[in-house]
């Protein structure tokens, strides 16, 4: 049994736009096959959390829900007659999280925004921390700045992102059938001064959620339009600098984003990180919240050494200090440059969205964590290769109308991605190729297409349903003379929410559903003990959301997440990793308080 308690008290920013204290307290309890008596020891606490939020429902009165199902309204005159959309002056909003009761698109009360007021309090020492403003998740890194980072949410140790979704503006971030690891998720490339919300999802319960998506979905979103120009400069201890510009520029009827940024890094080690990353953001964007489109392009590279675990002995007997090593030639480098373009109508009665993405990806990651114990002359070194052009998008439209008489709206939508790959692990010196242990050509594709259903049967009662099916075709040719071949796989995922409330502020949810990640392509195809190609998950939760005392903002969630198959992919040796069935199960306390305003 696990209880991580975060309580932080950051100063304001900037007193002009910021001024206020802001009190962030998460608890989560966490168990993973807990022996019965820790349960017994769990459930009375829960218990008395949700009797408490229960009580608090029942006192209240009744408040009537708008009619949230509906498109949002073009403008019209005082003869009632619809005018076309008019262009306003843009006024920017900086708040923190929104509250998510009584909002048509929540769902569970593990969702919702982490906005860019939120994220300016807390300093970033590595720019994928920006999803830590979501309670519950912890970022880790290692081997250097440029590998991606290890994520924790719920009772999982994620790796870099086997059961978590993560995506910029809706572009997937996970790269399946990695030279790495299953699912690995590098957001070293974002800029975070462009950042104009976080928004998340965590459960298998969301019909748009395919994917590594068991645990949770993350998705950055970049601002249209920045608040204010950015000219900044930094400098530091071990070597470390970092420069970034970034600013709006009107372009016909659209506004212009150009960004760039360097950083430089040593770290406090005996021969430093060296880290070089270089990366810029182009994004165009026109119309307005009822009809425009945005074209974004994004450049990253990133090159550096890295420090990795060292053998205790060798710091005890002097051959090294704490902060030495004894490959000093690990390290990396690794590009990303990708396109993508996103559209958006709201009509009378619906609502269409579209967006499409090509990019090119590249890693060269150099480890050592045997030194020179199967080759004492080389030394153990191994380099892990990736290359990858990907391309892909999503569609989805929305119709709004009745259903027995009651509010509802249908969403239909398909989610297609096709990941061409060659990758290979090789035994090196000093990044010198010796020898390769595997090397192969892969391609993947992935289509998914969704159905969800949202109507609001009462002012205190909705529901969402969702079905989602998925396909994948692996195609794997091993250059080095191991396994090849083709396999087709697919299954249906139903999920279903129902949402109670809102009384007095205060929602009850009811969530289940089903969900997956894809395997390996390399180990799908092995001839012997072929792991399953899509391994299930399913998930249940109850939770309250609550919004009943001025300025807090509180939820309390119990949730159930079952595993058919842990199975993951061992970079490192080029094999699977065998693992079973799990079970976790936990409680998490979230809250968000703003004492003064």
């Amino acid at each position: 049994m696990a209880v991580d308690m975060t309580v932080s008290v950051p100063t304001p920013v900037d007193s002009a736009f910021l001024p206020r204290l802001l009190t962030t307290c998460h608890v989560n309890i966490i168990s993973e096959r807990c022996a019965v008596h820790d349960v017994r020891r769990v459930v009375p606490q829960i218990m008395s959390i949700l009797l408490l939020s229960a009580t608090v429902v029942r006192g209240a009165t009744a408040q009537t829900a708008g009619q949230d199902t509906t498109p949002p309204a073009r403008p019209t005159d005082t003869t009632g007659h619809r005018n076309p959309a008019v262009q306003l002056d843009t006024v920017v909003t900086q708040g923190r999280k929104r509250s998510e009761v009584g909002i048509a698109t929540t769902s569970t009360s593990n969702q919702g925004t982490v906005g860019a007021a939120d994220l300016a309090l807390r300093p970033l020492l590595r720019p994928a921390e920006v999803v830590e403003n979501i309670p519950g998740v912890i970022v880790t890194q290692h081997s250097g700045s440029g590998k991606a980072n290890q994520y924790f949410l719920r009772g999982f140790n994620l790796d870099h992102g086997t059961d978590l979704a993560l995506s910029v503006d809706d572009v997937p971030v996970n790269m399946p059938s990695h030279a790495h690891g299953q699912g690995y998720s590098d957001l070293n490339f974002v800029i975070p001064e462009l950042i104009e919300g976080v928004d998340f999802k965590k459960g298998p319960y969301f019909a748009d959620v395919g994917d590594f998506g068991s645990a949770g979905a993350f998705n950055i979103r970049y601002y249209d339009s920045l608040p204010s120009a950015v000219a900044r400069l930094e400098g530091g201890q071990f070597g470390y600098g970092r420069g970034v510009v970034a600013n709006n520029a009107r372009v016909g009827d659209g506004n212009l984003i150009y960004a760039s940024e360097f950083e430089h890094n040593d770290g406090p080690w005996d021969i430093g990180d060296d880290e070089r990353k270089y990366d810029g953001v182009l994004r165009y964007s026109r119309g307005d919240l009822l009809h425009g489109f945005s074209v974004t392009g994004m450049a990253y590279h990133n090159q550096w050494r890295s420090t990795d675990q060292v053998p205790d002995r060798a710091i005890a007997e002097g051959l090294i200090d704490r902060y030495g090593e004894i490959d000093t030639t690990d390290g990396g480098n690794t590009g990303r440059y990708a396109l993508n373009a996103d559209w958006h109508l709201v009509g009378e009665h619906s609502m269409s969205h579209a967006d499409a993405f090509a990019e090119h990806y590249n890693l060269d990651l150099f480890s050592n964590f045997t030194y020179f114990l199967f080759d004492p002359v080389h030394g153990d070194q191994i380099e892990q290769h990736d290359n990858r052009s990907l391309f892909g998008g999503q569609a989805t439209h929305t119709t709004f109308g009745t259903l027995f008489g009651r509010p509802t709206q249908n969403t239909f939508g398909v989610q297609v991605r096709n990941d061409d790959i060659d990758n290979g692990l090789y035994h090196t010196e000093a990044h010198v190729r010796l020898n390769a242990v595997t090397v192969n050509t892969i391609d993947e594709t992935n289509a998914g297409p969704f159905v969800e259903n949202r109507t609001r049967w009462t002012d205190w009662l909705r529901t969402v349903v969702g079905l989602r099916g998925d396909y994948f075709w692996f195609d794997v040719h091993n250059d080095t003379g191991g396994t090849s071949g083709s396999v087709a796989s697919g299954l249906l995922s139903p999920k279903a929410s129902i949402i109670v409330g809102p009384w007095a502020e205060t929602e009850l949810y009811l969530n289940g559903g089903y969900g997956y990640h894809s395997n390996d392509a390399r180990g799908i195809v092995a001839q012997v003990s072929p792991p399953t190609p899509l391994p299930r998950s399913q998930g249940a939760e109850v939770g309250v959301r609550t919004s009943r005392l001025p300025g807090l903002q509180s939820s309390v969630t119990l949730w159930l997440l079952d595993l058919k198959s842990e199975l993951v992919w061992d970079g490192d040796l080029g094999q699977d990793q065998a693992s079973g069935p799990t079970r976790r199960y936990g409680v998490e306390f979230a809250n968000y308080y703003t004492p003064i305003p």
